[in-house]
C-alpha cells in the first residue's frame, strides 16, 4: 500500500501543535513498515525531526503566498501529480490539504474553531474556513477526529459527513527529559503554569484575576505562562490588579524546559471555553504536574478524572479550586497520582494500529470522487 502524508500547512522552525502531532504519528507509521509512507510537506530532510530525516520519499513543497488558492490548484493538479495509480490513500493531516488525488483520502480533524467560537475570526475568514473545510471533507473517504467533541462538531457542522467520522485519540509528543539548569532554577520557587497561545478562546483573562485573587495573601506565588501573547492579555490584567511583578513568561522553550516546568510547577492551569484536544493537559500528567482544567469540549475530555475541573465562566470557582491546590500537598500528590492514571488513556503505538485499521479498511474502496 503506497500513501501520501499531506501536511502542506504546517511551517518549519518551532512546529506548532499539528505539525508535532504529523510528525510523530508518521514516525510511528513508517517504523511500523504497515505501508510505504511519501511525505509532501515543507520541510526538508534537515528540518524533519529525529529518524523522519531518513525518510525514503520526502515532496518538498514551496511556503504559498495564498493558502485557500494553493489548497484549490494543488487539487485539481493532483489527480496527475498524486493519481490513484501511485497512491492508494492521500492522508491529509488536517483539513487544508487535497480535496483530489490518489484512490481515498483520509483527513484528520484537531477541532472547528471557526464554527464553534462564533465571532473569533471575521466572516470573510470564516466563510473560506467553511468552504475549505466542506471542500476537503466532503471528498474524504473516511474523517478522523482527534477527540469526541471534535467529531461531534464535525457531526453536528457537517451532518450529511457523519457516517465518515471516527475518532483515535492520540498522545503527548513531548519525550524530552528535564532540563537539570532549569530545574535548579526553579526549585525555590512556588508557581502555577499555563501553557498556551493568548487566543481568545484560551480564556487567560480569567486566569489571571483568579490568580490575582488568591495571591494577595500570598506573596511568594509567581504566574507562569509559555505561550506567545501578542496583545498583552496576561501582562494588561496583571497589570491593573498590580501585580505585574508575578507574572513570568517564556516562549519558544526547548521540550526539556518545558519538563522541568510541569515538574516544578504546583499545578497547571487550562481555562479554555474550546479545545480539540488540549496536549498540555496530557503532557502534564505524564510528567506529575496536577491539573486545573476547564470542563470544556476537548478539555474536559482529555482532562477526564485525571485532575480538577471548573465552569470556564466561573471566576470564583476557578479561585476556589485554584487557592485549594496550592494549599495542600496532600490534594497535589493525589492529583498527581490520578494525573497519571489517567494519562494511560493515550498511546501513539494504540493511535498508529487504528490508523493502519482504517488505511487496511478503505484501501480497496472506490473514492468518492
Amino acid at each position: 500500500m503506497n500513501i501520501l502524508f499531506n501536511m502542506p500547512s504546517q511551517s518549519p522552525g518551532q512546529p506548532a501543535g499539528v505539525g508535532r502531532f504529523g510528525h510523530e504519528l508518521l514516525r510511528r507509521l513508517v517504523a511500523n513498515g504497515h505501508a510505504a509512507y511519501t511525505l509532501r510537506s515543507r520541510f526538508d530532510r534537515q528540518q524533519l525531526p529525529g529518524s523522519l530525516g531518513a525518510i525514503e520519499n520526502l515532496i518538498r513543497i514551496s511556503t504559498p503566498s495564498f493558502h485557500a488558492a494553493d489548497i484549490v490548484l494543488s487539487s485539481l493538479g493532483a489527480p496527475v501529480f498524486f493519481p490513484r495509480s501511485r497512491f492508494d490513500i492521500v492522508v491529509n493531516v488536517d483539513p487544508l490539504g487535497l480535496f483530489l488525488g490518489g484512490g481515498n483520502r483520509v483527513t484528520i480533524v484537531h477541532d472547528l474553531y471557526f464554527a464553534g467560537i462564533p465571532g473569533l475570526y471575521s466572516r470573510p475568514v470564516a466563510a473560506k474556513a467553511w468552504a475549505l473545510h466542506w471542500l476537503v471533507l466532503s471528498r474524504s473517504t473516511a474523517i478522523v477526529a482527534i477527540s469526541e467533541s471534535t467529531a461531534d462538531d464535525i457531526c453536528r457542522f457537517f451532518p450529511t459527513l457523519a457516517s465518515r467520522v471516527q475518532v483515535i485519540l492520540s498522545d503527548s509528543t513531548m519525550t524530552a527529559g528535564a532540563d537539570d539548569r532549569w530545574l535548579a532554577r526553579l526549585k525555590a520557587k512556588r508557581f502555577v503554569l499555563t501553557v498556551a497561545n493568548a487566543a481568545p478562546n484560551k480564556n487567560l483573562g480569567t486566569l489571571a484575576k483568579a490568580f490575582c485573587s488568591i495571591a494577595r495573601t500570598d506573596p511568594g506565588l509567581m504566574l507562569v505562562h509559555v505561550g506567545s501573547d501578542p496583545h498583552g492579555l496576561l501582562s494588561g490584567v496583571m497589570a491593573d490588579e498590580g501585580m505585574s511583578a508575578r507574572l513570568i513568561r517564556h516562549s519558544g522553550i526547548a521540550d526539556s524546559a518545558l519538563a522541568a516546568l510541569y515538574e516544578s510547577a504546583l499545578c497547571l492551569v487550562v481555562p479554555s471555553f474550546y479545545e480539540g484536544f488540549c496536549l498540555p493537559l496530557v503532557e502534564a500528567q505524564r510528567y506529575g504536574c496536577p491539573v486545573l482544567f476547564a470542563d470544556s469540549p476537548g478539555t474536559g475530555e482529555t482532562g477526564g478524572m485525571g485532575g480538577v475541573s471548573f465552569r470556564p465562566d466561573d471566576l470564583a470557582g476557578l479561585a476556589e479550586c485554584l487557592g485549594r491546590i496550592v494549599a495542600s500537598a496532600s490534594l497535589r500528590a493525589t492529583m498527581r497520582t490520578s494525573g497519571h492514571r489517567n494519562a494511560l488513556r493515550f498511546s501513539w503505538e494504540r493511535a498508529a494500529r487504528q490508523y493502519e485499521q482504517v488505511f487496511d479498511a478503505i484501501a480497496r474502496l472506490r473514492s468518492p470522487g
